[in-house]
């Protein structure tokens, strides 16, 4: 749940703003490549403040980070995959590329789950 507070000029992200971890929560239906959406909507807001669910609060070049952040990951998976990036590569790969992405925190849950769900949506998303 994204809560605005328009006069405070703050919003609530909770588990969507999570810039350190990204936290596409596939299990609950998440999506890397569709969370772009989500920022989105959120930079449309008038905001200084962003709180997430970890850390800090945050401002609104943080969320524009992360919207960048989220979008080159996306790509360069893509473009991987295109490549013949297998599922225990992506995730090394994408960091050889561009080491700020930090591509390595989107999967450091213990399970296995989020990096099969995000190898199996990049994979559709370049066609294979």
């Amino acid at each position: 749940t994204i809560t605005y507070f328009p006069d405070l000029k703050v919003v609530d992200m909770g588990d969507a703003f999570r810039p350190a971890t990204l936290n596409a929560d596939y299990p609950q239906g998440g999506s890397l490549l569709e969370w772009h959406k989500t920022l989105d909507a959120v930079l449309k807001l008038d905001f200084d403040t962003v709180i997430g669910q970890l850390g800090g609060p945050g401002t609104r070049v943080d969320v524009e980070a992360e919207l960048k952040r989220v979008n080159a990951i996306a790509t360069t998976a893509i473009d991987l995959v295109k490549k013949g990036a297998t599922e225990d590569q992506i995730i090394a790969q994408i960091d050889a590329i561009d080491p700020s992405l930090q591509a390595e925190k989107f999967v450091e849950s213990p399970n296995k789950v989020r990096l099969d769900a995000f190898y199996a949506e990049v994979s559709k998303a370049a066609g294979k």
